[in-house]
């Protein structure tokens, strides 16, 4: 008499198990990082705060660095889901508003998360490598919506480029065919924001006045990336939700 085999159901259960208990665990360090800060997340914390031992953790993550990476790549994802919630809810946007809205998005998301968002703009902490692959491809993913936005604007002829020296610039592997001259205007465009919202999430600019002066910002920037019209703002909250 010939044993069956076990039923993939069995194998199913247990991913669903673990994959529970990794969002148990980065919950719990996602609580610890709005406490404490990034250096503040421990494993014994972590551990401590979901009773489990913090030998326990290393079933699950290799070690600090790795819970870390996790946060950084949720960090990204969860920007990226904010953008593109945002496209989803308004399909009629034109390139233009498309990308002011984007960028009001950006800063809304930044001020609602702060820790993630400290996160996302290249972190430089102990046990992170920048240049993991998991890193990697949140970014890529993260960037392909304002690459893409981009893409479509000069396609549309809403953005016209001014001339420049060609330079040999990558594409989004996720983003077939779009240019390399779309990749650098939005990597510009979007330093150059994420510089400003940067300066208001950790401080040094603040004020009630702070939501006009961006959004005024914002649109000088889409004028230098070559953005003729004005996006329709009738729709449009510059303060963060």
């Amino acid at each position: 008499m010939t044993t069956s085999p076990a039923p993939p159901l069995t194998t199913s259960r247990r991913q669903r198990g673990r994959d529970s208990a990794v969002r148990e665990i980065k919950a719990a360090a996602l609580d610890e990082l709005r406490q404490h800060g990034a250096r503040g997340v421990t494993m014994r914390g972590v551990a401590r705060a979901i009773d489990m031992t913090p030998s326990g953790l290393y079933r699950y993550f290799d070690d600090h660095g790795a819970l870390l990476t996790a946060l950084c790549v949720d960090a990204r994802d969860s920007l990226r889901t904010a953008l593109t919630q945002a496209q989803s809810a308004h399909p009629d946007d034109d390139p233009t508003t498309r990308w002011f809205r984007g960028s009001l998005v950006m800063r809304s998301w930044a001020l609602d998360h702060v820790d993630e968002y400290s996160l996302v703009i290249a972190p430089r902490l102990a046990g992170i490598d920048p240049g993991h692959p998991d890193l990697m491809a949140a970014a890529e993913r993260l960037m392909s919506v304002p690459v893409e936005t981009v893409d479509r604007a000069i396609g549309s002829g809403d953005l016209v480029p001014a001339p420049a020296v060609p330079v040999a610039t990558p594409t989004l592997s996720s983003s077939s065919g779009v240019t390399a001259e779309a990749w650098s205007l939005a990597v510009g465009a979007v330093s150059a924001l994420v510089g400003a919202v940067s300066l208001e999430v950790f401080g040094p600019l603040t004020g009630a006045e702070r939501e006009e002066a961006y959004g005024a910002y914002s649109l000088q920037v889409m004028r230098g990336m070559g953005f003729a019209g004005t996006p329709d703002t009738g729709s449009l909250v510059l303060v963060a939700s």
